[in-house]
């Protein structure tokens, strides 16, 4: 449910850049790179991950890119672990949160897709959501 409602927000950020590009006029100074920054690099991240993740298969006969490639699939094998793990373990903070990264950004992925096929559902469905007091406890 938690993915599906990213994705949905996902969907609605990308619609969103029809009506907010003139935001990223120079001329509005602080408000065009607060957007950029704050918004559009988030939203296209998951572009720059995949570039990152071919950039590295592709430069892999070189020490540094071969690296770079293994900590990137590492990285991803355990957020995938994690992401499939009983809720009742308890985890180190820095394992969740890569797990919440890569999954945040596949939900972005998916959004992006789901906006650009134009499949949108008209329809509203929300999603249950756990209390903050449970996901901090």
């Amino acid at each position: 449910d938690e993915f599906r409602r990213r994705v949905r927000i996902g969907t609605g950020n990308f619609q969103s850049l029809a009506l907010l590009w003139p935001l990223l006029d120079p001329r509005r100074g602080f408000v065009a790179f607060t957007f950029f920054s704050h918004k559009i690099l988030r939203w296209f991240c998951p572009f720059f991950v995949l570039g990152l993740l071919v950039s590295s298969v592709a430069l892999a006969d070189r020490p540094f890119y071969r690296a770079a490639l293994v900590a990137q699939l590492v990285l991803y094998a355990i957020a995938c672990a994690i992401l499939v793990a009983p809720r009742r373990i308890k985890l180190p903070k820095f394992l969740t949160l890569a797990a919440m990264f890569v999954s945040m950004n596949a939900a972005l992925l998916a959004g992006f897709w789901r906006w650009l096929s134009r499949s949108r559902q008209g329809v509203w469905d929300p999603t249950l959501r756990a209390s903050l007091e449970n996901e901090s406890g």
